[in-house]
This record gives structure tokens, C-alpha cells and sequence, in this order.
């Protein structure tokens, strides 16, 4: 270990690793392991082409050399070979902290542009019920820099039930479990950021990847062994170090040719520049050369094709992709687009503002967030808002936006082309931006037709196409003329594209980012029970949380997609309260159903899914999508997938939100009451899930057929041995828990009996509440503050549980809590609950540099408060504390929870 750096033990993390998932058929795995990774720091010739869905490792190189004396950022792939069947991952790396330390990783750093998502190794198999990569999750315990030595853990997985097809293999089997990928020579399993500190000319910089010996838990794999997970730990040959050294001379900055912009190159005040044209809004339909350089931070829009003529005709519904460009704009912030359609023809299916992949800084971009920000030297994140209605006859119309996030000025607001002399240098738009992608869905047997796409002003649908812009003290609108709007075409089966024609006009519809003062919508009135859009709104229109009061917020409103393989469905959480559940009632024809989250609602962490089908002839699903905070805000959305196989239509018959299984308005019923888990559900526990009388079934719903045990009351519904799924005592740790829906007692053969842990003691930390999105700082200043824990004895007696609470700081801006702020035991009655005020006070020394990061909450429930040794200051998510946890708790899945927020906004 003399090259290693030994250290005292720090914060810990470990990978989180579903549940093991029984399956049948072949699945099974006889891998013979011997895994590498390796730090690969000069990160060109690694490719992924998505046309194949191959992943290609070009030689790994263990050392970069650099030429800046200046506080930057450096780009190395964490690379892995020869392992097959993998879950996740977790990575140990040890440095000195005032000299290079890890910054930030990126587990999914390349783009697949045909399913519109992002690839890593993890998630590089097709799952062949979604057509779809899995999503891939990443996390990270990073110390704020400081001088010395310091570690720190990375990981990552992918999401959702294990087998052997979708675990990825490198090199593949002799007889692959999956054809749908190519990882030949190794896989890239993260982009990791790699920042250097100040001036380091003439040192060589050394990142560690070390096993569990000084700090555990050390470098280690899941993988699947045919029936669950297995855990393999790397030792000191199994993990290839990196090196960077720094060639400058000491005192001078030396540029180089990446685009990370250096602190000073910022003009805060905005510039004349030359001339411009009109501004513009318009559809590329034909987007194929309009590309992004990561290398030069440049973004080329190529010649504007509004028309697309597919020579040979498609009679199925299928989706072609086209994208918005804006020309001739400065300092942008967002744009609204509004689109006018015939819903049973062409229609918007959603949209990506950030279509192009960074793979410097592992990161997504579009046009409206393509500056670097000089005090994070990353991109800015970018929000994309839609409300899209569900296909019908006849005319309809949709809004479409996007904006960047954080703290607006002129440097990192984009301009295209760029002012003389630029706001910043940082990046390159000469010939216009690409706001966006957007898939057009082509409905059915369009053979012969032209489906138009009109691009249109506020008249007659207000919202109209408009872009906000920064003006030095704020914000101005610039709302786009018809003349200012190129719409896009499309001939399905021409030879070539007719001159245009009119466009019909859709009727009005609600404003949906920016609501008028005089809305048109009347649906408040119209009837008792208001319209709950099933479209993401990024500010509540007139018809959401103003309607909240009326007695009943309506289930049928359903997005029925046309007969696609994959269907993309948005629920909005319109009850007028925060929510942490919601619950879907799906209708399908077939006996195959797959749900994957699309898009989050903001500041959420990834939710468990799990599937529930009734006992009917017919295919009906229950999915219950559960959030570890109540973190869904009224007026915020999140959108799934729902997928049933070829030729299915699946269509949802109704949804309802719900706060930790407590229901908030009115609440959505299966048509056939008597729900059984399917094969493939996520294991569901049941926090006090008391029947109301509104929970009844109709009575003109089909009779329940007989459960075994039948149950003989929903209180206090503690979840039985059959309820949850088997715990493997390594580091794999089981998913966010499941509110009940239905308190209906599973029949008892469908999962596996729980370990460790006696029956009977079951401590929930039920929720983090109270912390607030924003806290304002100044450089110094101390905001005092509270968070609330609620925690739950769920236990069939009296017991004593320990509440441990940490607060971690942003990573950067000398920040204050940073650990532990609470820890203390309550006693509980059985089924009792009681929630704790935890004051905090916050405060930066450097505000700027924290500026939009945000703090972190975890908290943890120890029954019996014994697990201290294991889960002190900075290890709630460790594995030691994990299976401490886990070894006297019945479910240890509801045991922990974590928040984000407050985000730090300087003053």
C-alpha cells in the first residue's frame, strides 16, 4: 500500500442494488468474473454509435498532461472490462483534496438519439418490454475540497427488476443473453469530472482507485447470478489508477483547447453588436445536420428543411423527429412554442431541450443552456415544460417550452450570432440554436397526405410562440408574429414536398407557463368536477389547482395513445397539495405491462414503481409510482412510459395522487377491485392504509374472487412475510418504499420471505418535511431554519427508535451544517407516529461559488437505537449502515430517507 493514500474513515456510500427478483425461462447465469476499472484520462477514441447500440473502449490511458495554472476541470471515463451480468457498481477514489479531487460523475454520458435517452454501460441493453434503455441512476459521496488527503465514493446502477438480458456483459458471452447491444472491448461505466485546484504547474496528480483498505466500503460490483444479486469486492489489481500532470510553467496560464472558460472572461454589462436579422422561430424537419462539437463548445445549425417527403409510405402510427431553431436572438432565457395540429394525423408526442451530449463535462445541452457558468464551469441545467393534449379527431393545439436554470445574466445567456465583442466566450452558435427536438407522431395510414405542423402566435390560442430574454434588471418577453414562425410539413409517401397550404386553426386552448390576466378557459364552471389535465403545465392554469375545491377532481381524464409499442403518458398533480404517491388504473389487451419514468417531476429523487393486476379475464394493472419525499408540488408533473407489447393499446382509466398513502382528493378506483401482485411487481408495504368509506368499490363492480388469507381489516395493515421481497446482506439495498393502494392482503406464494430480522419490529422514517427550495445568503450570514421528520413505529408493540438527521453542504462555498443535526430515540406505542423539529442554521462563506447547489437531507430510523456505531455522521448511506439497519428490521426498506433543498442563492 505504498502508493496509496491512507486515510482516517470519511463519509461513506453505497450503491443501491434492487431486491433479488425470481425469474424463470434461461436467465441464469454462469459467469466466470474477472473485472477490471480502469481510469481511462484521455477520454478521446471512445465512441458509442447508437445506430448499433455499441459501445467501443479506444486504448485506456492512464496519465494526461495539461498546461494551466488555473483553477479547471479535467474529463476521464471510468472504464470496465471483462465482467459479465452486471446490476451496479461502486468506485473508491482517494486524493489530495487541494490539488485534484473528483468533482462530479456522469453515469450515462453518451445519447441514444432514436429512444431519446442517455447511455452508459449500465444501461446499454434494450429492455424488450420498453423498447427502451432501462434509466440509469447514479450517486456520490463527495467531501468539499480541503487540503489533504481525501476519498471518495461514486456508483451507479440501472433501475428497475434484474435478469441476465438486461444486465450488460463485456466482452459478450459466448452465447449472448441479449443481441440488442455490442460492448466488445469494455464499457464506460461513468464520465467523471476531475477538477484541479489553483496552480499546479510542474506536479503530477495522482487519483486513486483503492479497495475497502483504508476506507471502506472499498471498490466493489452487483451482479446478477441467475436468481438474485451477488456481490464481488475489487481488490488493489483489479483497480488501474490515473495520473495528470500539469506541464506549465509555475506563474503562467497556458490555454488549451478544451471549452472550459477561465473566471475574468465574463462582460457583466451587455455589448452592441452587429446587425441583426429578423428574429426567428423555426421546424427543421429534416434535423440531420445540425450538430454540437463538445471539444469547442459549438453548436452548427445546418440548411432549414421545413417539409420532410418519406418517398416509401409507413401505414402504421410511427414518429419522426424534427427540431426547433431560433435565429438571430440575444441573451436568451426560454421560449414558449404554440402548435396547431389535427390531432388524428400529426400530432407532438414530446420534446428534448437537451438533445446533444457534452462528453467533456457529462452533461446534456441544447441552445438554451450551451454557455459554461463560470463559477461551476459546467452547463446550466435546462427545464423543458409541455402541455399536449391527448390525440383526437379534428383540430388541436399544444404548448411546448424550455428555459436554463439558477440566476440569469448576459454571459450565460445564449446568443445567436454572438454580439461584438461577446457577452462570453465560453461557446459558439454562429448560424442559430437548436431549442429543441421534438417527435412528431404520424397517427395511422397518413399514406398520401400532407400533415402540417403550424407554428403560430397568440391569436386564436393565447399563449402564443414567444421567447424571454434578459434585459439587465430582469426579464422582457418578445411574443413571435406569424411572420416570424416557419411551420413544418410532411408528405408520407410524396416524392416530393407541394407548396404550402393553410393550416387549420385549433380551438383555444388553456395558457399554460404564463397564464393571462383574462383566461379563456371556462372549465371551472362548466361542470361540478373540473378537468385534470393528464399534460405537464409548468405554472397551474386556470382549470388545475384553481378548480381544487370543487368536489371532485375528474378521472376521466385519460391519455389514450394510438396502437405504438411504447405510450408516453403525463399526470399532473392538481389536488392543490404537495403529493408523494400516485396511482395508475391501466386497461390493456395483453397480459404484458412495463412502466419506466419518462420524466421526473423537478427536485424529485428516482420513485419505486410497482405493478399490480386484477383477477380478470380482461388485462387490468394497477401501478403505484412512490416518491421517498412529497416532493410533487401542485402543478408539477411526471411522465411514463407504459408498454405492453406489439399491437397492444394500453389506456389509462383513471389516476389519483396521495401524501405517504394518505389520500388527497378524490381518488381513483380499479374497475375490478381485487388486486394480486404480478410477476414482476416491486414489493409494496402498507403504512397505516385505513379504508374510508370513499375507497369502496362500486357496487356494480365485479364480485372479489376469494384471497387467501382473506383479510379482515386494512388497519393497521403491516405488511406480512409475503409482502416484501428478500434483502441480500451485502450492498445491495432495496428500492424506495411502496404506499399501499389497495389494502387487500397479497396472496401468499408471490415473493420471497424477508431477511434478516425478527417479525414484528418495523421503524419507518416516514418523511423529511418543512425544508425549504431556497435559502438566501450573503457571505457570512447564518438563516435559521427548521426541517420536520416524521417517524413511524409500525411494530406490533411498544418500541424505541433512534432519529439520526445529517445536513450535507453543497461541495463548494465553505458551507455550514455539513453533518449530523439531530440524533436522538423516541419511544412509540404500536402503529404510532410522532414528527420532530430539527432547527438548522444555515450559512456560506462563499455564497457565489455555492450559488444554485443545493444542501442535502438524509435521515434514518434504528430501531431499537443501536446502530450508531455503524451509521454515525456522514454514513447514513453507507452499506454498514445499511445492514445495521436491515439486521433487527423486519422492512428495511422505509428505514431512510433522503431531500434536496434548500438551494443556496447568493445575494
Amino acid at each position: 500500500m505504498s502508493s496509496r493514500t491512507l486515510l482516517p474513515a470519511v463519509v461513506l456510500l453505497a450503491i443501491a442494488a434492487s431486491a433479488a427478483f425470481l425469474l424463470s425461462g434461461h436467465l441464469t447465469s454462469q459467469a466466470v468474473q474477472n473485472p477490471t476499472i480502469a481510469l481511462d484520462m484521455v477520454t478521446t477514441g471512445t465512441t458509442y454509435d447508437d445506430t448499433t447500440n455499441t459501445m467501443t473502449v479506444g486504448q485506456i490511458e492512464s496519465s494526461s498532461t495539461g498546461s494551466q495554472s488555473v483553477t479547471h476541470t479535467h474529463a476521464a471515463h471510468l472504464v470496465i472490462n471483462n465482467v459479465e451480468d452486471l446490476i451496479g457498481w461502486q468506485t473508491r477514489f482517494n486524493y489530495i483534496g487541494d490539488r485534484m479531487r473528483v468533482q462530479s460523475q456522469n453515469v450515462a454520458p453518451f445519447t441514444d438519439s432514436n429512444t431519446f435517452q442517455t447511455v452508459g454501460f449500465s444501461n446499454i441493453p434494450i429492455d424488450p418490454a420498453l423498447q427502451a434503455h432501462r434509466n440509469a441512476s447514479g450517486a456520490a459521496s463527495i467531501p468539499p475540497a480541503a487540503p489533504g488527503p481525501q476519498t471518495a465514493l461514486l456508483s451507479g446502477l440501472y433501475n428497475g427488476s434484474e435478469n441476465a438480458q438486461i444486465s450488460p456483459d463485456t466482452p459478450a458471452k459466448l452465447v449472448p443473453d441479449d443481441s440488442s447491444y455490442s460492448a466488445p472491448n469494455g464499457g464506460v461505466l461513468s464520465l467523471v469530472t476531475l477538477q484541479v485546484l489553483g496552480n499546479q504547474c510542474g506536479q503530477t496528480l495522482l487519483m486513486d482507485l483503492d479497495d475497502d483498505n483504508p476506507n471502506a466500503p472499498g471498490s466493489a460490483l452487483i451482479v446478477f447470478n441467475g436468481t438474485g444479486s451477488t456481490r464481488i469486492d475489487l481488490t488493489e489489481s483489479q483497480l488501474l489508477d490515473g495520473t495528470h500532470t500539469e506541464a506549465c510553467t509555475p506563474g503562467t496560464a497556458t490555454p488549451t483547447s478544451t471549452a472550459t472558460a477561465t473566471p475574468g472572461t465574463i462582460t457583466p454589462t451587455p455589448t452592441a453588436g452587429p446587425p441583426l436579422g429578423p428574429l426567428t422561430m423555426s421546424l427543421d424537419m429534416v434535423p440531420d445536420d445540425n450538430t454540437y462539437d463538445a471539444s469547442t463548445n459549438t453548436m452548427t445549425v445546418g440548411s432549414i428543411d421545413s417539409c420532410l417527403a418519406s418517398a416509401t409510405a409507413n401505414p402504421s402510427t410511427h414518429v419522426h423527429t424534427a427540431a426547433l431553431i431560433v435565429k438571430n436572438v440575444r441573451d436568451l432565457i426560454g421560449f414558449d412554442l404554440r402548435l396547431n395540429y389535427i390531432g388524428d394525423k400529426m400530432r407532438p408526442l414530446n420534446h428534448v431541450v437537451t438533445p446533444f451530449s457534452d462528453n467533456i463535462r457529462g452533461q446534456g445541452v441544447g441552445f438554451v443552456n450551451l454557455p459554461i457558468d463560470q463559477v461551476t464551469l459546467n452547463h446550466r441545467g435546462a427545464d423543458g415544460f409541455s402541455s399536449i393534449p391527448p390525440a383526437a379527431p379534428g383540430p388541436q393545439t399544444a404548448l411546448l417550452g424550455g428555459e436554463y436554470t439558477g440566476a440569469q445574466d448576459f454571459a450565460i445567456s445564449p446568443d445567436s450570432p454572438a454580439k461584438s465583442p461577446p457577452d462570453d466566450t465560453s461557446y459558439g452558435a454562429p448560424s442559430g440554436g437548436v431549442l429543441a427536438l421534438i417527435n412528431l407522431e404520424v397517427v395511422g395510414d397518413q399514406t398520401g397526405q400532407t400533415l402540417t405542423m403550424d407554428l403560430d402566435d397568440n391569436n386564436p390560442n393565447a399563449p402564443g410562440s414567444h421567447v424571454v430574454v434578459f434585459t439587465g434588471a430582469g426579464s422582457s418577453t418578445i411574443e413571435l408574429s406569424e411572420g416570424a414562425l416557419g411551420d413544418g410539413r410532411h408528405v408520407e409517401g410524396g416524392a416530393s414536398c407541394p407548396a404550402p397550404t393553410p393550416t387549420s386553426s385549433a380551438p383555444p386552448a388553456t395558457p399554460t407557463r404564463t397564464p393571462s390576466a383574462t383566461p379563456t378557459t371556462t372549465c371551472c364552471t362548466t361542470s361540478p368536477s373540473p378537468t385534470v389535465s393528464a399534460s405537464p403545465t409548468r405554472t397551474p392554469s386556470p382549470c388545475g389547482l384553481s378548480c381544487t375545491a370543487s368536489p371532485s377532481p375528474t378521472a376521466t381524464v385519460t391519455a389514450t395513445p394510438t396502437a405504438t409499442p411504447q405510450a408516453i403518458f403525463t399526470f399532473t398533480n392538481a389536488t392543490g397539495q404537495a403529493a408523494s404517491d400516485l396511482h395508475i388504473v391501466v386497461e390493456q389487451n395483453t397480459a404484458n405491462h412495463a412502466i419506466q419514468l419518462v420524466t421526473n417531476a423537478p427536485g424529485c429523487t428516482q420513485p419505486t414503481i410497482s405493478v399490480n393486476r386484477t383477477q380478470d379475464v380482461d388485462f387490468e394493472f394497477m401501478d403505484d409510482v412512490i416518491w421517498s419525499s412529497a416532493c410533487v408540488d401542485p402543478g408539477e408533473s411526471a411522465s411514463f412510459s407504459i408498454a405492453c407489447g406489439t399491437g397492444c393499446q394500453p389506456s389509462v382509466h383513471c389516476y389519483n395522487w396521495t401524501i405517504f398513502a394518505t389520500p388527497i382528493g378524490t381518488q381513483c378506483f380499479s374497475i375490478r377491485p381485487t388486486l394480486t401482485p404480478s410477476a414482476t411487481a416491486s414489493p409494496t408495504a402498507c403504512p397505516g392504509c385505513t379504508p374510508t368509506p370513499t375507497r369502496t368499490p362500486s357496487p356494480t363492480a365485479s364480485p372479489s374472487p376469494t384471497v387467501s388469507p382473506t383479510p379482515t381489516s386494512c388497519t393497521p395493515c403491516t405488511p406480512t412475510a409475503t409482502a416484501t421481497a428478500t434483502h441480500t446482506a451485502t450492498a445491495t439495498v432495496s428500492s424506495t418504499p411502496t404506499a399501499c393502494f389497495s389494502c387487500i392482503t397479497p396472496t401468499p406464494t408471490t415473493t420471497a420471505t424477508p431477511t434478516p430480522g425478527p417479525s414484528g419490529h418495523d421503524a419507518r422514517l416516514t418523511r423529511i418535511s418543512g425544508v425549504p427550495k431556497n435559502v438566501r445568503l450573503l457571505p457570512g450570514e447564518v438563516v435559521a431554519d427548521s426541517g420536520s421528520i416524521t417517524v413511524a413505529n409500525q411494530s406490533t408493540h411498544s418500541d424505541t427508535i433512534g432519529v439520526y438527521v445529517d445536513v450535507m453542504a453543497p461541495a463548494y462555498g465553505g458551507c455550514t451544517p455539513n453533518g449530523r443535526v439531530l440524533q436522538t430515540t423516541v419511544t412509540l406505542a404500536a402503529e404510532a407516529k410522532t414528527t420532530l423539529s430539527v432547527p438548522v442554521s444555515y450559512s456560506c462563506a462563499d455564497p457565489a461559488a455555492a450559488n444554485s447547489l443545493s444542501y442535502t437531507w438524509v435521515a434514518v430510523a434504528d430501531h431499537g437505537g443501536d446502530d450508531l456505531a455503524s451509521c454515525g455522521p456522514g454514513a447514513l448511506q453507507s452499506v454498514a449502515c445499511f445492514n445495521a439497519l436491515a439486521d433487527d428490521d423486519q422492512d428495511s426498506s422505509d428505514n431512510r430517507a433522503s431531500r434536496n433543498g434548500p438551494k443556496v442563492v447568493a445575494q
